[in-house]
């Protein structure tokens, strides 16, 4: 592909075929679940396992009915975190009661 005569830079090309196929918004879903420890910090990934995104909502198993009720009350300052670090992945949080990946 040309540019004004000169070859496109292979970063270029890479972003624009992921945004074709689709493969660019998930890897910024992807993103948004490592960044998660980083978002909420130690003290609640202890307790939390974001596991799934999907229309822009993501879906975090919780291990109490305590750190639920605290996370929904956190979840506007989470989704800001979030989106902070990838804009507009995260609209909305899915807090459900469960066990965390490390605890199966």
């Amino acid at each position: 592909m040309k540019r004004d005569g000169f070859p496109s830079r292979v970063g270029e090309i890479l972003e624009r075929t992921f945004e074709k196929l689709g493969i660019a918004k998930k890897m910024k879903e992807q993103r948004i679940l490592k960044l998660w420890r980083k978002a909420v910090g130690e003290r609640i990934s202890q307790h939390t396992h974001p596991f799934l995104i999907r229309k822009g909502v993501l879906f975090v198993r919780v291990d109490s009915s305590v750190w639920l009720a605290q996370l929904n009350y956190l979840k506007e300052d989470i989704i800001y975190k979030l989106n902070r670090e990838e804009e507009g992945v995260i609209r909305d949080i899915y807090f459900r009661l469960g066990a965390r990946e490390n605890d199966t």
